[in-house]
């Protein structure tokens, strides 16, 4: 990959917010302690549905975390994608993915902003996406200036099928009839477009 950064985003946007007890850090050059690495791994052999609906992501040995991280830096150093941890009480609970058009070109021939996102099982059952993803949303309209957001969610994946409408989410179809099917389920993807144009978050903030 050739070097893109600025062309979406550059690395001075990427800062932390913090809700109290939980904050959005996003994943640069540090992110990752010993600690870290240790947790991510027991919390991903602890979340079978992260392993099933996120099978790109690895982190099932310390190992694989430093490995899987040090990847997503690099996408975001060179400007194709960047990655957000969620923080709670100081332990990594979740992550977000961000890719951009060009990422997603190359990837899968889709040329849009997409987002993927996964909570961990401790951590599940609290309504912590439900809080955080307006100003997830809010952010990626007012500083990245994405105008159509997209969510590919595997077709078994209740919960996440669940959450994306109520934040906008529509479920959306290629007019020409691109589809996107799991090779290690077999299960044919739903694609969701959120149109970030369109709405006012301020009430959010």
């Amino acid at each position: 990959m050739i070097n893109i950064i600025g062309k979406y985003f550059t690395l001075e946007q990427l800062k932390a917010k913090v809700f109290k007890d939980v904050a959005i850090v996003p994943i640069v050059e540090g992110f990752l302690t010993e600690e870290y690495t240790i947790i991510l791994s027991a919390l991903y052999e602890a979340s079978p549905n992260v392993q099933k609906y996120m099978p790109g992501l690895d982190m099932s040995s310390p190992e694989k975390v430093i490995e899987t991280i040090h990847m997503q830096y690099i996408g975001t150093k060179l400007g194709y994608k960047f990655s957000l941890a969620i923080i709670i009480e100081n332990k990594p609970g979740g992550l977000i993915f961000v890719n951009t058009p060009d990422y997603n070109d190359i990837a899968a021939n889709f040329s849009v902003w997409t987002i993927d996102f996964c909570l961990f099982v401790p951590f599940e059952g609290y309504g912590l996406m439900s809080s955080l993803l307006p100003y997830i949303l809010s952010m990626l309209k007012d500083d990245f200036h994405i105008k159509e957001l997209f969510a590919i969610v595997d077709s078994h994946n209740d919960k996440c099928l669940a959450l994306l409408p109520k934040f906008y989410f529509e479920e959306w179809n290629d007019p020409e009839g691109l589809t996107f099917d799991d090779p290690n389920t077999g299960n044919t993807a739903k694609v969701f477009c959120c149109p970030l144009a369109e709405i006012s978050f301020n009430n959010n903030q």
